[in-house]
């Protein structure tokens, strides 16, 4: 009788109100806002910590397009920590009149209007169907630019302003 007055006892200590989840610290952000995570994950708050869906959160944030990866541990009583990666931009794409970013992947992080001085180098000779924020892009050649995009040393890739591809010549760096 004892030991069952102790399980019971243990079972509703864990599901009362001690462990509902009040805080969400969200660490690793530098280009998205912390606002734009936590709404993302506001619908665990109130929710007993060991009821969250871990990885079910980590599908849910990192389905947005400017997130690579999150890991998402509990600290106990009533906290929520969220380590979010951020894709990198690399490149960046014209497509339609406006110019999509691109990161080392190919996915498309997301559609600016404008091309700037300070932004990554643009990628030419590549026209790809269609372009989904969030999802890979797929087109010939683009993974090889890509791939010289990302090995170019920092101080090189700012003085790289085109990155030109052909299937005849193949790839040219301006």
């Amino acid at each position: 009788l004892i030991l069952l007055f102790l399980a019971g006892t243990s079972f509703g200590f864990l599901k009362s109100s001690f462990f509902l989840v009040e805080h969400i610290d969200i660490l690793g952000l530098t280009t998205i806002s912390s606002g734009e995570i936590a709404v993302l994950s506001d619908y665990v708050k109130d929710t007993n910590i060991f009821d969250v869906d871990l990885i079910m959160l980590a599908e849910r944030i990192e389905a947005h397009p400017r997130v690579d990866k999150v890991l998402v541990a509990r600290k106990l009583p009533s906290t929520l920590v969220l380590n979010v990666t951020e894709r990198a931009q690399v490149a960046v794409m014209p497509y339609s009149g406006y110019y999509v970013l691109v990161d080392a992947d190919g996915f498309a992080i997301a559609i600016a209007e404008s091309y700037g001085a300070k932004d990554p180098p643009l990628i030419t000779g590549i026209r790809p169907q269609q372009v989904l924020v969030g999802k890979r892009i797929e087109s010939q050649g683009l993974d090889s630019v890509l791939l010289v995009a990302t090995i170019l040393p920092p101080n090189l890739s700012k003085e790289v302003s085109e990155i030109s591809y052909s299937i005849a010549t193949g790839i040219s760096i301006y």
